[in-house]
């Protein structure tokens, strides 16, 4: 069949003029309730200039998006792809194949009712250097993917075309290796406690407290209007006060627990993890469906993360270091809730080894905590004397807790963070409340620097610094004689394989 991808440039399609639209009106109706917030007194009055407002900016925005659509263009070239945009400045960005690590594809609810994707070209570079295309019809999304991935590969584009029509590429099936059906879903996001979800909900009601008829903070408030039916339980006296706490700190929960399971389903619906002749393919979302595939050979380490909640439970997280991650640190989570087991299965696959029993282990230096300890002791301590010298018993007691919480977590992190060293693969494990464990290879690693301060150059510990590609890894207090022997080891595995060569495969 003939390849709808002409080398010619093209424009995307003109169905995408509805959800770029949509987001021009998301980002002005911001401003327009701010705007009706500001002058709430006269509303009334001025409900015909509002509307006259708002239809004005929904037309320009409809018009923005028409013009910001017929300024762009794209083009398959032989050795690049080339994006041109702009209504008034033109910018027109040329990306070689060899620099693309992969495409992916994503919908918002709004591009997937029309059938459109969004293409992302994943060039290692993050944030404002990776290169989007939106909107194509899904299937020439496809034709896309397998178009760039088979001219990036030095195959035959019309025969990867021809290889997607058959289902061999593009939409390939994979063997799959993890997914989140909905009932363990459901448990993931009873996990998912939002903080900023109750936040929220208080800056909501200081801001429109206009709204009500008293003041939500006010106690007395709150006595006299239970004063009537609910006169009983305002007579319980502290009691009352007590469970009436208790109730309120409960429906923070809920909101927070609320919000915090929407959120998970929201992200993670449908999540599948397969192993396909490309890498590891992953798909999940309901209302924004993302479709992204990574080469096993450019998996740069492993992030193993749980909390102090989770681990009793048994749950973990496992991400892939790359080098355009998706997530905070360069990191794609492919397992977001998963157990033990499957978290080591999955990362058999990438050919990277977790640390088993027998790992041998070492702790930072005994050094490093003491100075640490008495670093915070000087600093709060004198604090708590002075406050309670001058008769501040509430607040001299708040810093000797914080003092005292201080010292509790650096002496439980002291004993929970270890390193470990084995053939080729370096671990690296911190934290409490939330542990994560790092795994990386030696082939991997960029660089690797020794930092010690006035206290660390006397009583003989430093902070060795691990550059990967996508993420660095610091382990703080570690004995110098052990950060030098590491950064040998290190630096010898890290000659091993030509790095540059490795990227541009």
């Amino acid at each position: 069949m003939n390849d709808s991808l002409a080398d010619a440039p093209r424009r995307t399609n003109p169905l995408g003029l509805v959800p770029a639209a949509l987001g021009q009106l998301r980002q002005a109706g911001l401003a327009l309730v701010a705007a009706a917030f500001a002058f709430r007194d006269d509303l009334a009055q001025l409900a015909i200039p509002v509307a006259a407002l708002v239809l004005l900016v929904a037309t320009a925005a409809l018009a923005f998006a028409w013009l910001a659509w017929a300024r762009t263009t794209y083009c398959v070239g032989a050795n690049d792809i080339r994006v041109t945009r702009g209504v008034l400045a033109r910018d027109s960005r040329a990306v070689p194949y060899d620099r693309i690590q992969d495409v992916s594809l994503e919908q918002g609810l709004a591009s997937r009712l029309l059938g459109l994707v969004e293409v992302r070209f994943e060039t290692g570079a993050g944030g404002k250097d990776e290169l989007r295309l939106a909107y194509l019809a899904a299937d020439e999304g496809e034709r896309l993917r397998d178009r760039v991935r088979a001219r990036r590969l030095g195959v035959n584009p019309e025969g990867a075309a021809a290889a997607s029509d058959a289902g061999e590429t593009g939409t390939e099936q994979g063997r799959l290796l993890f997914a989140l059906p909905p009932r363990r879903l459901a448990t993931f996001g009873l996990f998912e406690f939002s903080l900023v979800a109750v936040a929220a909900l208080g800056g909501l009601v200081e801001q429109f407290d206009f709204l009500l008829p008293f003041d939500f903070w006010d106690l007395d408030e709150w006595e006299q209007r239970l004063a009537g039916p609910g006169a009983w339980f305002v007579a319980l006296g502290p009691a009352a006060q007590a469970l009436g706490l208790a109730m309120a700190l409960a429906s923070l929960a809920l909101v927070g627990v609320g919000t915090g399971l929407v959120r998970t389903v929201l992200r993670e619906w449908h999540f599948r993890l397969e192993l396909t002749p490309r890498g590891l393919r992953r798909r999940r979302g309901l209302l924004t469906r993302t479709d992204v595939t990574v080469p096993l050979h450019r998996i740069q380490g492993l992030v193993v993360a749980t909390g102090i909640i989770r681990r009793r439970f048994g749950w973990r997280s496992l991400s892939l270091v790359t080098l355009g991650g998706e997530d905070k640190g360069g990191s794609l989570a492919v397992a977001p809730f998963a157990r033990a087991d499957e978290v080591a299965a999955i990362a058999r696959e990438t050919g990277f080894d977790l640390p088993g029993e027998g790992a041998s282990w070492h702790s930072r230096s005994p050094a490093y905590r003491r100075d640490r300890m008495v670093a915070w002791t000087l600093l709060l301590g004198p604090l708590a004397a002075g406050l309670l010298a001058l008769g501040q018993g509430w607040q001299a007691l708040a810093a000797a807790t914080g003092l005292g919480i201080v010292l509790l977590g650096h002496g439980l992190r002291w004993r929970r963070d270890r390193h470990a060293m084995g053939r080729r693969f370096f671990h690296v494990r911190t934290g409490w409340l939330k542990p994560v464990s790092f795994t990386g290879e030696y082939e991997h690693v960029q660089t690797v620097h020794l930092i010690a301060g006035p206290l660390g150059r006397r009583h003989g510990y430093c902070t060795l610094a691990i550059g990967v590609a996508g993420r660095a890894v610091g382990i703080a207090g570690m004995p110098r004689s052990e950060a030098e022997d590491w950064r040998k080891a290190l630096l010898e595995g890290a000659g091993r394989r030509d790095f540059s060569a490795l990227l541009l495969r």
